[in-house]
């Protein structure tokens, strides 16, 4: 169901309606990510990526066992986004302190 896919994504840190209240903008989870939704039906839109990510070399472990390190991006989630409706944009800023302006055109 899409109650159950929308928890598997984690917590929802931030929301915003647009668009004359037609459209949902969510952020939260670890994808580093916003979602946009219908508002009315619930129905997924899109989802843009707002994190670059970051490569941890080992993959944040030790070496164990002469296994080779293996590198791993690591991506920070969206904690707050803004409407900027002079720009017709929004801003959304990370946990570890990315901030990213995307235009809604």
């Amino acid at each position: 169901s899409s109650s159950d896919e929308a928890s598997s994504r984690g917590v929802v840190e931030d929301a915003k309606l647009v668009g004359g209240g037609s459209i949902l903008i969510t952020a939260g989870g670890c994808h580093g990510d916003v979602r946009f939704y219908e508002w009315e039906s619930g129905v997924p839109l899109c989802r843009w990526m707002i994190h670059p990510g970051r490569t941890i070399a080992n993959g944040g472990k030790l070496r164990y066992h002469h296994r080779p390190l293996v590198p791993m991006v690591v991506k920070s989630s969206v904690i707050s986004i803004r409407v900027c409706h002079e720009r017709s944009s929004i801003i959304a800023l990370c946990q570890d302190g990315y901030v990213r302006e995307c235009s809604l055109n």
